[in-house]
């Protein structure tokens, strides 16, 4: 693959030269669950935005055990655990991955709430 030309950039292209049916077919559906998994995120984050007396300040500072104004991966699966959902050490690093944009081990209360605010807007 890394001899091959950049068609990326290009539209138009037939993708048959490049990928053989079964690997077109994954693709699909790789798309497809990754868009579904989104679509269930953002309904769960409507859901959960909709509740009358969450305050995700509150949330956080509950979570945040050692009151050092982060929430650390251990406090994370602290959480959880006092919740009935016990994270193996591969979801934990998954969630830090998504919420630690710094990559420095530990997850703000701003980037909390907006992992737990809805995204996008219907309009109909």
């Amino acid at each position: 693959m890394t001899d091959r030309p950049e068609y990326y950039a290009r539209r138009g292209h037939d993708f048959r030269r490049f990928f053989n049916c079964d690997t077109r077919m994954e693709i699909q559906e790789l798309w497809k669950a990754i868009f579904r998994g989104e679509r269930a995120v953002e309904s769960l984050r409507e859901c959960i935005s909709k509740r009358p007396y969450l305050d995700f300040r509150n949330a956080f500072r509950f979570i945040d055990k050692d009151a050092d104004e982060f929430v650390r991966s251990w406090e994370l699966r602290d959480f959880l655990a006092d919740s009935g959902f016990y994270a193996t050490e591969r979801e934990l690093q998954g969630l830090m991955y998504r919420l630690d944009h710094l990559s420095n081990g530990r997850i703000s209360q701003d980037r909390f709430s907006d992992a737990l605010t809805p995204k996008l807007t219907q309009h109909f």
